[in-house]
Parts: structure tokens; C-alpha cells; sequence
């Protein structure tokens, strides 16, 4: 009997520490029977909790992240600001606006949506199932700005090699949107594998230092959504993005001249 109450002195103290963790427990699940058919259940989910608070009107609007958001709307700002430069760096060239040059407008632009629906996500309460559209579609955003921004660069430095890193594109671009387009976790990582792949694919058409650090910025962006857990807020944090947009920025106003 002493074992007994030993062993349950244990059970008692083990109770007694997760009731003063509340806050930090994430799932519970507790059943016992006694001797004279008595039954005693417990269970508790802490996601599943929070949205019945949520429904009833209880739970305080929490953004899932606050310093996310504010990067993402830097970001956007960043890519309209590029948007208005370049527009007047076309507008002041020779080539005017022709096919490469209004892909170039296209990227930017998609760029600052991308960054506008990040910034949703990451201002919408962590509870909510809302915020997973706006990840979609941001992913989807990243894809076409990317893709854009292939073409109109082998466009601009090799135009006999386009068609080539437009097919790649196309094949990649292609593929990641599939993936993502599965709704399902594994789909989404695979869909960020290619990501990785995409920015690189203008290398094909010129190899300079230069585009070689914008590629890798615009990898390292899908790269950290790739590894990092999903828990955790750096997984969707978009700097790797911003410093992408920036340096892309550049190297067509470079090419512009």
C-alpha cells in the first residue's frame, strides 16, 4: 500500500506541475477507471480551446507576429518605391516600354502584393484560418514575381538564350505552383524546393557576382520556409525578400544605364 501511495503522490505532483504550466500546455489527455465502474475523463487541446474562445467572442485578437508585419510592409514599400525609379529609368532609355521592361513593371509590382499579403498574414489573430489563404497566395505572388523577373533579365543581357530560361522557368515556376496547389503540408514544402532552384535560373544567360547574391538572397527566402519549423515566427519572416528586392532593383537599373 505504501508503494501505492507512493506511486500516486507521484501522479499527484505531476498534476499539480502541469496545472501550474496552464498556459504552456498544448494537449492533455487524461481517463480512469475505478474498481466499481466509475469513470473520469479529461481532455484538452490548446488550439481547439482558443477557437471556441474565439467563436464565443472571449479570446483577445493576438497578431501572429507584429515585427513580420512591419518588414513585410517595408518591403512593400521598397518594391513600389523600385517600381516608381525604374518606370522612370525605362521611360528615360532607349528601350522604352517594350516586353522585357514591362515584365520588369509586372515583377515589382507583384512583389509589393506579395509583401501586402505576408503582411496579412502575419496581422490576422494566430488563430485564425485565414491567414493560411494569405500564405497561398503570397507563395503563389513570390512564384510569378520570380519568374518575371527571369525572363526579363536573360531578356535584357541575352536575348538568344531567353527562350532557353524561359523554358526552365516555365518547367520550374510551373511545377512549384502544382505543388503548392495540393493544399497539403509536403505539397507546400516541395513547392519551396523549387523555389530555391528558380532564382537561379538566369545564370544561365549571364554569370555576374551581381545577379549570383540576388539569386542566393531570393533561395535563402524559400530556404528558411523550407527548415525552419512551422511553430516558428522566422519561418515566414521575409528580410531575405527584401534585401532580393533591393539588390534585383539595382541590377536592372544597371542594365537600364
Amino acid at each position: 500500500m505504501d508503494d501505492l501511495n507512493k506511486l500516486f503522490s507521484e501522479f499527484e505532483r505531476q498534476v499539480a506541475e502541469i496545472t501550474s504550466h496552464a498556459s504552456q500546455v498544448h494537449k492533455l489527455d487524461f481517463s480512469a477507471k475505478l474498481r466499481n465502474g466509475t469513470y473520469f475523463n479529461f481532455s484538452y487541446n490548446s488550439d481547439t480551446y482558443k477557437r471556441k474562445l474565439n467563436s464565443e467572442g472571449k479570446h483577445p485578437y493576438t497578431p501572429a507576429s507584429v515585427f513580420n508585419a512591419v518588414v513585410d510592409i517595408l518591403g512593400s514599400l521598397v518594391s513600389l518605391a523600385i517600381l516608381v525609379f525604374l518606370a522612370i529609368a525605362i521611360k528615360r532609355s532607349e528601350l522604352g516600354f517594350v516586353t522585357p521592361t514591362v515584365l520588369i513593371i509586372l515583377t515589382f509590382s507583384l512583389f509589393a502584393f506579395c509583401f501586402v499579403m505576408n503582411a496579412l498574414y502575419h496581422l490576422f489573430d494566430a488563430t485564425s484560418g485565414a491567414r493560411f489563404v494569405f500564405s497561398n497566395v503570397m507563395e503563389a505572388l513570390k512564384i510569378l514575381s520570380l519568374s518575371f523577373a527571369n525572363v526579363a533579365l536573360s531578356m535584357l543581357v541575352s536575348p538568344e538564350k531567353a527562350s532557353l530560361v524561359l523554358l526552365f522557368t516555365l518547367l520550374v515556376g510551373a511545377t512549384a505552383a502544382l505543388l503548392l496547389s495540393l493544399g497539403t503540408q509536403g505539397g507546400s514544402r516541395a513547392s519551396l524546393a523549387f523555389c530555391i532552384l528558380l532564382p537561379y535560373l538566369p545564370l544561365y544567360a549571364v554569370t555576374s557576382l551581381a545577379l549570383l547574391m540576388t539569386a542566393t538572397l531570393f533561395a535563402l527566402w524559400s530556404l528558411v520556409g523550407l527548415i525552419a519549423k512551422t511553430n516558428l515566427r522566422i519561418r515566414s519572416n521575409t528580410t531575405f525578400a527584401l534585401i532580393g528586392v533591393l539588390s534585383l532593383g539595382m541590377n536592372f537599373l544597371s542594365l537600364l544605364g
